[in-house]
């Protein structure tokens, strides 16, 4: 492969999504100084990269599946993460929210729960669980654009490192 087809290949998958900006100008750098050499090995990184977007995605909209199956919006998040976690960072920060979201969202439907009696816990409830829709499509789009996005309102029990780019509501 030519420096310059390594060139364009590098540019698609910038343009794609598959790498950042700055992973762009590295490899970039890498072709023009070192004519290209284990660029495959790159090209395959990036590659996995995008794999993990997915996983990352699938994992905040794995949320949704408890409106299919109770309590499977639960486990599968919990059985994702535990399954991808030691083989990416972005994949354990990504269930590390989503961990924190859902236990947040039980103890928020407990205090909603108690609250019925008082008739304040039903709008709550339903609010509820139109955040946690919202929270799963938001969160799950932008761990598919490769940002982080830590839902409001949730309780922070695992600790989340707050990354470059990441981004508030």
């Amino acid at each position: 492969m030519s420096n310059l087809d390594e060139l364009k290949k590098l540019h698609e998958l910038k343009e794609s999504g598959a790498i950042s900006e700055a992973e762009f100008v590295k490899m970039k750098a890498n072709i023009i100084d070192n004519g290209g050499s284990s660029l495959s090995f790159r090209f395959d990184q990036a590659t996995q990269s995008m794999s993990e977007k997915e996983w990352a995605m699938f994992l905040h909209l794995s949320q949704l599946s408890g409106f299919i199956v109770p309590l499977l919006g639960f486990a599968a998040p919990l059985i994702i993460w535990l399954m991808k976690k030691e083989e990416s960072e972005y994949i354990d920060r990504h269930g590390r929210i989503v961990i924190n979201w859902i236990i947040s969202e039980v103890l928020y439907s407990i205090v909603c729960l108690i609250l019925i009696f008082v008739l304040i816990g039903i709008p709550m409830l339903v609010a509820l669980a139109l955040l946690g829709v919202v929270y799963a499509v938001i969160g799950g789009m932008k761990a598919k654009d490769g940002k982080v996005w830590i839902y409001p309102g949730s309780i922070r029990f695992l600790k989340v490192e707050e990354p470059q780019g990441f981004e508030k509501l």
